[in-house]
């Protein structure tokens, strides 16, 4: 497989501001994540952790998209749920009693991939979207020894259950460790890891980390791309009328996407425009993108060319980096390239 998407399975219940409860619908980061690649192209599978009743839950959208399964392996019994409780902010904390933290601790663990699940799914592989906690240092030592022997690029996006300044200097060694081409983190986690609200200083910081592409979630307003020592705003991208219905998982499908968008094109703009559009495809439903097909791959592109265009349009001086100046361009070549998208 081309693309990766590598995290956790589970069963997603969501609580929204004005004490409306939705759920459980299937989720999951590594799901979510494959969603959002799968959007681009089909040459993609999750690396994960199931559980007995998996396919109870998931078996219909599994047979009815066609989606490879090689790389999922039965560990424990029953799926792990989560309780997603959301603030109007957007931001949300996974609530639970203690004794459900508990229990839901050891199956999350168990939910966890292991360093030899992904250096062995990505053998020949482009890249691999990786959601993992920024813990347990032989973990990211491993994985990084695996990188050596079986070259892959990696988007790492840090889960956080609970984020505060204290975790910084693990995540910098994590980062320093694992050396990813691609990272991400959202809004209100670089506020809380680096102690700032600044987002001048956040980009420093970021900047600092010498990553060639970081994908910097602003929640509902759009993202930032940082490559390059450039920093380029991308508004969220609405794909059909009716707005959003449900946020869960964006961050995973939009980070994921971006990966593809990045190693693809290695235009920073055109790259976010289409973590963008894969946020926009996974906001319509509860639950995961239901479907993929033909149709929704040629929306995609066109939305990203048109988006493309007139982001050029207001910001001229972008193609004068050396950044192509339609969006047509990017996909023809993107098209035409040996094991490109389509």
């Amino acid at each position: 497989m081309k693309y990766l998407s590598a995290g956790q399975i589970s069963l997603d219940k969501t609580t929204f501001p004005d004490g409306r409860v939705d759920g459980p619908y299937q989720g999951g980061t590594a799901m979510f994540g494959y969603g959002g690649i799968r959007v681009w192209d089909d040459d993609c599978a999750p690396v994960a952790n199931i559980a007995t009743d998996f396919y109870d839950y998931f078996g219909d959208w599994i047979r009815e998209n066609n989606i490879c399964c090689d790389y999922l392996k039965e560990v424990y019994e029953k799926t792990h749920l989560t309780n997603l409780v959301y603030e109007e902010s957007g931001k949300y904390e996974n609530r639970k009693t203690l004794e459900e933290k508990i229990d839901s601790a050891y199956l999350y663990g168990l939910s966890n991939c292991r360093p030899e699940q992904i250096g062995a799914a990505a053998k020949g592989a482009k890249g691999v979207y990786l959601y993992l906690e920024p813990k347990i240092l032989p973990f990211w030592k491993e994985l990084a020894r695996i990188r050596r022997e079986t070259p892959f690029a990696i988007m790492w996006e840090p889960g956080f259950s609970d984020c505060a300044a204290q975790m910084c200097p693990q995540l910098l060694e994590i980062w320093r460790i694992l050396r990813p081409e691609m990272s991400s983190l959202n809004q209100f986690e670089a506020g809380a890891l680096f102690g700032t609200t600044e987002e001048e200083e956040i980009f420093r910081q970021i900047e600092a980390l010498e990553i060639p592409y970081f994908f910097y979630r602003a929640g509902k307003k759009g993202a930032w791309a940082l490559a390059g020592g450039e920093r380029w705003f991308v508004p969220s991208i609405d794909v059909r009328p009716g707005g959003p219905v449900d946020p869960t998982g964006c961050g995973n499908a939009t980070t994921a996407a971006a990966m593809v968008g990045w190693l693809e094109t290695h235009n920073p703009v055109m790259a976010t425009i289409m973590a963008n559009i894969s946020g926009g495809y996974n906001v319509l439903q509860k639950g995961m993108i239901p479907r993929f097909d033909p149709q929704q791959r040629a929306q995609a592109i066109g939305l990203a060319v048109q988006h493309y265009d007139a982001f050029v349009q207001q910001h001229p001086e972008y193609p004068r980096l050396g950044y192509a100046s339609s969006g047509a361009e990017i996909f023809n070549k993107a098209l035409s390239a040996q094991g490109g998208i389509l």
